[in-house]
């Protein structure tokens, strides 16, 4: 799923770059987070000032957002997850991340040796 498929302002809620790119690397459709953003399982005080966290299971995925009211008393969503899962990567973030893990095991093993 690509950025471009999701709306900066959707169902009267906004959404940032960053949540934007969550929604997409976890799979999660705009639509299903705006449901768990009206209709929560739970909800909890975020970490940040003035926040919420959301969560609802839906087709069996623990999704959690976490959103705030704005100034202008419009909730924004700052990010998005799927409790258990990991992120979806693709070409070629997956290799550069692959790469990375594999050049830490370099490092590692070269100052065990010492």
């Amino acid at each position: 799923m690509a950025v471009s498929n999701f709306q900066r302002e959707y169902g009267g809620v906004i959404w940032t770059n960053h949540a934007m790119e969550r929604l997409s690397k976890r799979n999660i459709h705009q639509s299903d987070a705006l449901k768990v953003m009206q209709k929560p399982d739970k909800t909890f005080p975020g970490k940040k000032e003035n926040s919420i966290k959301f969560i609802r299971e839906l087709n069996g995925r623990k999704i959690h957002l976490v959103g705030s009211l704005n100034e202008y008393k419009k909730w924004v969503v700052v990010t998005a997850w799927v409790r258990g899962e990991e992120d979806q990567y693709g070409f070629p973030e997956r290799y550069v991340y692959m790469f990375v893990d594999w050049m830490a095991g370099k490092i590692a093993s070269f100052f065990k040796r010492k």
